[in-house]
């Protein structure tokens, strides 16, 4: 990220503290064996105008002199989250798309024998058995 000087001209004059956060991540929706590469994202915020330290230039037993020092103060942290492939997290996965589908199923077939208008044929096309040719005994 570009910070240009001539749009903060008070940033060499009066100091500033200028916040870095590196935030490394792994994780992408539905990559349930964490194939993702890893990326990282970098913020760059300004938390303080007027950043300066005192010094003590020189000083005796009647006087002492200090000298005031700006400047830029960087201070930069790092975060991350790591995303590993878990078996156990994949059966927790599945089987709740197990059941989800179970539950769709049924609801469906309560819609369509119970409630739609033509229900008696639904329900009689439902319980017939299906009519399933082999082609190695004959058939076309």
């Amino acid at each position: 990220a570009e910070w240009p000087l001539e749009s903060q001209p008070w940033l060499r004059d009066q100091g500033g503290i200028v916040n870095l956060n590196f935030f490394y991540s792994n994780k992408a929706p539905w990559d349930v064996f964490a194939k993702t590469g890893l990326s990282c994202t970098i913020r760059v915020s300004q938390s303080m105008q007027g950043y300066s330290v005192t010094y003590i230039k020189s000083q005796n037993a009647t006087s002492r002199i200090l000298e005031r020092r700006y400047g830029i103060y960087l201070s930069a942290s790092v975060d991350g989250e790591l995303f590993e492939w878990n078996f156990g997290q994949m059966v927790f996965f599945f089987s709740g798309f197990i059941a989800m589908f179970m539950a769709s199923s049924s609801v469906t077939d309560q819609v369509m024998t119970r409630i739609m208008a033509d229900r008696v044929k639904f329900k009689v096309l439902k319980e017939q058995p299906a009519n399933v040719t082999n082609d190695e005994e004959g058939g076309e």
